[in-house]
């Protein structure tokens, strides 16, 4: 066993599962700030940006003492532990994509806009605490199952959720976002997006759902453009008859609709008065 550790180090390509992240110095630090600006208080100097990605880096903790910073992006590493990054109150964005989590306990991050989570590991429920401030939060390409707290969050406006394991929609309904990605999960049913009364197009290809009229049941009104490829209710889904549940809908599944398929479906919604049966 001790021998794997050293071919990993002669050879990386061959070990990448095992690939040792590099430690962090004041060298790595100071090659990644940048951003001078000046304190809240305004009365000192300091650098607010941290730029380190792609380095891999594991042990995010001599980060900790870094109490300035207000953008900080670390993707793209082998980080299995953010919590070093979590006491940081100053943190208007921190980009965590593309690293080993398979779990993070967030704090109440007061002044916290963008949060950049995509591409882990992260597994089960995913909490979310009362963040004033939040409003993107990229969850997309984990392994998340569902999610609490984030109706918590008035201002979300960017939720990406696409390529995980929801089977439901339950808490991520939220009437502030405008932008919602949910392709790639299990969904069976979309109830509670309704909700999402901002949003104009929503994709929900490679999903579970079978029931057209559920799913047009919980779509928000504002829906123009819905994409429902890859799903089972695709067999035998009818063009038209979506239209006339969804009278404002101009692209389904990619292709906009036809202006045959709009006079067809105004046929069904208004159809032509019976003529008068004439008089015997």
């Amino acid at each position: 066993a001790g021998g794997v550790g050293r071919m990993a180090d002669e050879a990386p390509a061959e070990g990448e599962e095992e690939e040792q992240p590099e430690e962090i110095n004041e060298e790595t630090i100071a090659s990644g700030l940048s951003g001078l600006d000046k304190t809240r208080d305004g009365k000192s100097i300091v650098m607010t940006k941290l730029d380190l990605p792609s380095r891999r880096l594991g042990d995010l903790t001599p980060l900790a003492l870094l109490g300035h910073l207000r953008h900080i992006d670390v993707s793209g590493n082998l980080v299995k532990d953010l919590s070093p990054l979590l006491g940081l109150d100053q943190i208007l964005s921190l980009n965590a994509s593309g690293n080993k989590l398979e779990s993070v306990s967030l704090p109440a991050m007061p002044h916290l806009q963008l949060l950049d989570l995509s591409n882990n590991l992260i597994k089960g429920t995913f909490e979310c605490p009362d963040m004033p401030c939040l409003r993107h939060l990229l969850l997309g390409q984990n392994q998340i199952e569902g999610a609490v707290g984030l109706d918590k969050n008035t201002q979300l406006q960017r939720l990406e959720f696409h390529q995980n394991k929801l089977t439901n929609c339950e808490g991520i309904g939220l009437p502030s976002v405008r932008h919602l990605t949910l392709e790639g999960n299990e969904l069976t049913d979309v109830k509670g997006l309704e909700k999402v009364s901002l949003i104009t197009a929503l994709d929900l290809k490679g999903n579970q759902l079978a029931n057209i009229e559920e799913v047009v049941a919980a779509m928000p009104e504002g829906v123009k453009d819905l994409d429902l490829q890859e799903n089972p209710l695709m067999e035998e889904l009818d063009r038209v008859k979506v239209l006339v549940l969804m009278q404002r809908l101009k692209v389904l599944n990619a292709a906009p609709i036809t202006e045959e398929e709009a006079a067809a479906a105004d046929l069904i919604i208004n159809p032509p008065p019976a003529e008068d049966a004439a008089p015997a």
